[in-house]
């Protein structure tokens, strides 16, 4: 067994803080709080809306846009988020996207969105 096992947690502070390593420990909460029922509090209203980082509210039947890969994203990861996000997007918006590879101007790889309803 190590030395440090044998240690109880406050000499383990200790010898943490003795070499300038921080701990930090959060205390529960005390034996004698008690759990309330409270009335008329009512809880939050839908959920934060977050900005679309594809144009599928601007995009008409039959228009499309082009994502590349990245250096960080393959082809199938980009496939995969768009066609989630087309999705998601597709029925807050009540419309219809697909999501398909593509093979860009000069042979960039990347995603193509069409609108098709």
């Amino acid at each position: 067994m190590s030395a440090a096992l044998n240690l109880s947690i406050a000499d383990q502070i200790a010898a943490a803080n003795a070499e300038d390593n921080v701990v930090t420990m959060t205390a529960p909460a005390p034996a004698s709080y008690a759990i309330e029922i409270e009335d008329d509090i009512l809880p939050p209203t839908g959920r934060a809306a977050r900005a679309s980082a594809y144009p599928f509210a601007d995009l008409a039947v039959n228009q499309s846009f082009f994502v590349p890969v990245t250096a960080d994203v393959d082809q199938n990861k980009l496939l995969g988020r768009l066609t989630t996000a087309a999705s998601n997007r597709g029925k807050a918006l009540k419309v219809k996207f697909i999501a398909r590879k593509w093979t860009g101007k000069d042979g960039v790889l990347g995603v193509r969105v069409w609108r098709t309803a």
